[in-house]
């Protein structure tokens, strides 16, 4: 499992990712603003460059749809993150199936 390096700073309120978050992290439930909100981040996201990827929960420590987390690879990290090796990134859970989850990961400046 990941070990978190801080909660990330949440960007501009008027950045599109912030909004985004903000309407995840306020559901009570799965609602069609929900979905939208969802694929509009994950359209953000590819567009500024973040990978996508899927993974288990208890392998990256994201549960929910709109988690998200600051984490400092290692320079020796395999898998899907070895192509950050040494940096500090940006990690969301993008998607949630019954024991797999959709990821993106960038670099923490982009």
């Amino acid at each position: 499992m990941l070990e978190i390096v801080k909660e990330p700073k949440h960007w501009a309120a008027n950045d599109p990712i912030n909004r985004h978050l903000g309407v995840l992290a306020r559901r009570s439930g799965w609602t069609e603003e929900c979905d939208r909100a969802r694929y509009a981040l994950e359209a953000e996201l590819k567009r500024r460059g973040f990978i996508e990827f899927d993974g288990t929960p208890q392998h990256y420590g994201l549960w929910l749809v709109g988690e998200h987390l600051e984490y400092q690879v290692p320079a020796d990290r395999q898998g899907h993150l070895a192509v950050f090796r040494g940096q500090k990134i940006k990690m969301f859970c993008t998607r949630a199936g019954h024991n797999r989850r959709w990821y993106f990961a960038g670099p923490v400046d982009q």
